[in-house]
């Protein structure tokens, strides 16, 4: 009877680990196969922080990965005061995670990379010295441009010229 329950209990215990094992085996869990990182699509002001996004997915399906480590790190960069919120940030249900990059008062190229396992992907923005800062609360998407408006000259302009031309009439009356 001994033998006879060792060897029920041994058939119960391989029947159990073979039921489980497939799905104990076979589960690593998702592996990143594309990192995007996103920020300002515009030349920033510099001495302001940045908001930088990386969007990760799964190298199977591509789906989005939920709870994904993401390193962040600046790799080029004229100003050392330059500096990132978080270094290691963790996705969301929707693959997205984010960081805020200072940027400090050198104008030039910064470069900012997000590795999730072994993928890495680059994000390149450049500062200008001048400009206006963000002045929303909100995230900072406005762009900053150092251009001037020659259309507003051209009209004020174009006003002074018919007034001295109404003025030239009314003098020569």
């Amino acid at each position: 009877m001994r033998k006879t329950t060792l060897l029920a209990g041994l058939a119960l215990a391989g029947l159990l680990l073979s039921a489980f094992a497939g799905s104990i085996l076979a589960y690593s869990g998702q592996v990143a196969g594309q990192v995007v990182v996103s920020g300002p699509d515009f030349t920033i002001a510099c001495g302001y922080d940045w908001t930088l996004k990386a969007h990760v997915t799964e190298s199977g399906t591509g789906d989005p990965i939920d709870g994904q480590p993401v390193h962040w790190q600046i790799v080029t960069t004229p100003d050392s005061s330059d500096t990132l919120s978080d270094t290691d940030t963790v996705t969301n249900a929707s693959g997205d995670t984010q960081t805020k990059l200072h940027v400090g008062s050198a104008y030039g190229q910064r470069a900012v990379e997000a590795t999730a396992d072994q993928v890495t992907s680059q994000f390149t923005v450049d500062c200008e010295a001048n400009g206006l800062p963000p002045t929303s609360v909100a995230d900072s998407t406005t762009p900053v441009s150092s251009s001037f408006n020659w259309a507003l000259v051209a009209a004020a302009g174009a006003v002074l010229a018919g007034f001295g031309i109404i003025g030239l009439r009314f003098a020569r009356r």
